[in-house]
């Protein structure tokens, strides 16, 4: 993993773990596949989304309701999330989970990606991924294994995406 893992340890309920890690494609070409295009997902990283689905709403804006086929630590799961946030001004998008797996061992489970340019004459994309979550109890895991997928899925989307 490119960037470190910050935050969540112990047996606080709550918590919030994020990384960063730097991608060389454009900013808006990235921001753009979770956007507009993540439907598009499973084609790209089939080695983690079965299927991604709007179920609600055009599925670009704050509201829509999307329900993600997905693998994680060698299992499928199934989720439903909605999009709570989405900044196009700073490539911003949080996606809070409500219902699926996820849901029997968090209270609270949110994903939140940040896209930024590097600043001065560095070429080059920061992708920030964090996930905010709160436990049922102190034997819920904290999520790492979801980090890790993320920082696989940005790596590989990044070498799609420069192609």
């Amino acid at each position: 993993m490119a960037g470190a893992v910050t935050g969540g340890t112990g047996t606080c309920l709550r918590g919030m773990l994020s990384f960063k890690t730097e991608v060389h494609c454009p900013a808006d070409k990235y921001y753009s596949m979770y956007k507009h295009e993540v439907t598009e997902l499973p084609k790209l990283l089939p080695f983690v989304y079965g299927d991604i689905k709007v179920i609600e709403g055009d599925g670009i804006s704050v509201g829509s309701i999307k329900q993600w086929n997905y693998v994680i630590d060698g299992k499928p799961h199934c989720v439903k999330e909605k999009v709570t946030e989405m900044d196009d001004e700073k490539r911003r998008i949080t996606h809070d989970l409500f219902e699926g797996e996820v849901m029997n061992v968090y209270k609270k489970f949110a994903v939140i990606l940040h896209v930024k340019p590097k600043k001065g004459d560095i070429e080059g994309v920061v992708v920030k991924w964090s996930v905010e979550y709160e436990k049922l109890n102190e034997d819920s895991p904290t999520p790492l294994s979801y980090i890790d997928v993320l920082d696989k899925i940005t790596r590989d989307l990044n070498a799609h995406l420069c192609q």
